[in-house]
């Protein structure tokens, strides 16, 4: 990324039970090597967790808490893989028990 398309807040999800993704700022000393599929730590309540970074947000309507580091210097995960965080699909279908 350069640095006019480096992002300025990220949406992340944390390996929690929780059904949403939260927004983090990017410092700007990160800002150029943030990208989908990495993992970065983030402040999450009084401790910190591994957030994996699923994209760039233009803006949040939140108050955003800066990540701390960049776990990463390439992807986690392939990029097919995070439809996990997506949660299931609208429609489901379900096997009948006969």
């Amino acid at each position: 990324m350069t640095d006019s398309n480096s992002p300025k807040i990220i949406d992340a999800a944390v390996p929690l039970p929780i059904d949403s993704t939260f927004h983090y700022a990017v410092p700007p000393e990160l800002a150029s090597c943030i990208r989908i599929g990495m993992r970065v730590l983030v402040p999450f309540g009084r401790r910190k967790l591994t957030g994996y970074v699923l994209g760039a947000v233009a803006e949040s309507g939140e108050e955003v808490k800066e990540i701390v580091a960049v776990l990463d210097r390439s992807r986690f995960s392939p990029l097919r893989s995070w439809n996990f965080f997506a949660g299931p699909p609208a429609t489901t279908s379900i096997p009948s028990a006969r």
